[in-house]
């Protein structure tokens, strides 16, 4: 149950603010997911060159279903500067739209690789995934009454992956892979159709470190991901509220990672990481308007960076935890979360801060007979930073994300 509201521009002025909001309830939500898998292993020699085989199948069935209202129309605006909340008794009583909604997965998969060890300290990998996904779509429009509808798809995919590790050191490791990926998406179009099945494609190479007798790793990356049909929320407000989702052709993410972990002292650890990325939208559809008046086809976004998705993003945690003395079992830590400016839909239209969280937590472990128990407090954004998350998932939706919080647990291991 909640509320979203929508600020056009043009009716503000430096007096007032109206915002139109939606009403939206969600009283029924239930979902089940079952999932199994059987992997079989072996190792067999050829010619000198090792084989490790590895054969497989996962199965994965989803049932979900969903019962909702919205309202609109007579939702009553509220003031962006000066807002008077009146509360959410009634608003439902007479719904703009309802709609009850029954989604089905079932997904097998079957899959083969063999890992080869060849000479001079190279490794290869090859394989591929077989996968055979069946979905159901069915919306019951109970408010206006309109006819049900029910969609149904059954794709199959064939996909590779292949790479290869040099290891000219034992403490240095080059490597490079190549991979296809595909997955449904459990989105719908306005017309209630099912969304086409995204695929995928990365390329990556880098290296990967262990020094100082592995108190030490590090690892360096550039990647080159490419996803088609791209799941993204409607362009209409009202309809990414209700789940209503579009395709956006290609999406590209190039870009750098670095991770770095290590012991720089006695008991005191540090673990960090970067990533750049550049993410834009390669191929997009839209429908544009001539002088007449007469829809004709546009590159949409075709350029512009993907919603969501900072350029810059990084974190760094540091532990202390004395190995000796009286202190032994405790373990205090610090970090921080960093993210750069993002894009806030698809048309770059606006665009949200960027910001830096820092976080604590403190523990200690101490033994009980043959078991052990450890106490922790963890403390989360502890400036209390304001910053946003999409709401569901949708690029035009956006509410506040955590505030200041604490959490507290209690592990006992045997």
């Amino acid at each position: 149950m909640g509320i979203q509201g929508l600020a056009d521009p043009a009716n503000c002025t430096a007096q007032n603010c109206p915002v139109s909001r939606t009403f939206f309830n969600t009283p029924t939500l239930n979902s089940q997911i079952y999932y199994t898998s059987l992997n079989l292993t072996g190792k067999i020699d050829t010619w000198g060159v090792g084989h490790t085989l590895l054969m497989g199948w996962d199965y994965l069935d989803e049932d979900s279903y969903q019962k909702g209202a919205y309202n609109s129309s007579t939702t009553p605006t509220i003031d962006l500067y000066t807002p008077v909340h009146s509360g959410t008794d009634g608003l439902l009583a007479t719904p703009d739209y309802a709609y009850s909604w029954r989604f089905n997965e079932s997904w097998n998969g079957l899959y083969m690789q063999d890992q080869m060890t060849l000479s001079y300290h190279f490794h290869l990998l090859a394989g591929f995934r077989y996968d055979m996904a069946e979905q159901n779509n069915q919306y019951v429009y109970t408010l206006p009454v309109q006819p049900s509808t029910l969609d149904h798809a059954n794709t199959n995919a064939l996909k590779p992956r292949v790479g290869l590790v040099w290891q000219p050191l034992p403490e240095l490791s080059l490597y490079g892979n190549y991979v296809e990926n595909f997955g449904l998406t459990n989105g719908h179009n306005p017309d209630g159709s099912l969304l086409s099945p995204t695929t995928a494609q990365q390329k990556e190479i880098g290296l990967k470190t262990e020094l100082f007798d592995k108190r030490f790793t590090g690892s360096l990356a550039w990647f080159d991901l490419i996803k088609q049909n791209v799941a993204t929320p409607s362009a209409d407000p009202a309809l990414a509220a209700q789940g209503v989702m579009s395709t956006t052709g290609e999406v590209r993410n190039q870009g750098l990672e670095l991770d770095l972990a290590g012991e720089v002292w006695p008991g005191v650890k540090m673990i960090g990481s970067y990533a750049y990325i550049n993410s834009r939208i390669t191929k997009d559809a839209g429908v544009g308007y001539d002088a007449d008046g007469n829809p004709i086809p546009t590159n949409g976004n075709q350029g512009h960076r993907y919603f969501g998705v900072p350029r810059h993003g990084g974190s760094l945690w540091t532990t202390y935890e004395p190995e000796e003395g009286d202190l032994r079992g405790l373990k205090v830590g610090a970090g921080m979360v960093a993210r750069g400016q993002r894009e806030g839909d698809n048309e770059n239209s606006y665009q949200l801060p960027g910001y830096v969280l820092f976080n604590l937590m403190a523990g200690y472990s101490l033994p009980v007979g043959p078991s052990k128990i450890t106490l922790q407090l963890n403390a989360n954004n502890v400036l209390d930073k304001t910053y946003y998350n999409p709401f569901s998932g949708s690029g035009r939706n956006y509410t506040f994300a955590a505030p200041r919080s604490f959490l507290g647990s209690i592990r006992v291991e045997f």
